[in-house]
């Protein structure tokens, strides 16, 4: 039937990071963040253009310094320190940062033109040893699926880091 343990342990486990959360939120601004990421998290999980817009946009939240207008090296540096290379296809962490942000902003100002570019740019650097099955979707459609794991996986990292680290 079903073992014990295994869901003792898992219990176990909820409620040590519940701890972790409760102890995360010092204050009402920590709260209102985490609490906006789980509405805006919670709400879609189209893997579509709209999709990356709000994933990057909640990274950005995160890691970007807020006294900065726009993204500046440090900014980069923070972001690439989430970025887990699996396939071995990310040379240079700061351009493949760069080139989300651009995917965003293309996506935000409506260029749909640019948009394109980007994203075949992101598909012949970044998925290289990717097969597409075109029955199945389109090619856009696999170049979102594929950075939204990619931008799930990073965003999952930044939270789990700034609530088991208690970091603002």
């Amino acid at each position: 039937m079903y073992n014990d343990k295994f869901f003792l342990e898992q219990i176990d486990n909820i409620c040590e990071f519940g701890n972790y959360i409760d102890k995360y939120i010092k204050n009402d601004n920590r709260f209102f963040e985490l609490k906006y990421i789980i509405d805006a998290l919670n709400t879609d999980d189209d893997y579509n253009a709209f999709y990356i817009f709000k994933l990057v946009s909640i990274i950005e939240m995160l890691v970007k310094n807020k006294k900065h207008n726009s993204w500046e090296e440090d900014d980069y540096n923070v972001f690439t320190k989430y970025i887990y290379d699996k396939d071995n296809v990310i040379n240079n962490k700061i351009e493949f940062v760069k080139l989300i942000i651009q995917i965003r902003n293309k996506i935000a100002h409506c260029d749909t033109s640019g948009l394109y570019k980007k994203l075949h740019k992101y598909k012949n650097e970044y998925m290289k040893h990717y097969y597409f099955d075109y029955y199945e979707y389109s090619e856009e459609n696999w170049i979102y699926l594929n950075l939204s794991c990619r931008l799930n996986a990073i965003l999952a990292d930044i939270l789990y880091s700034k609530i088991i680290n208690n970091k603002s």
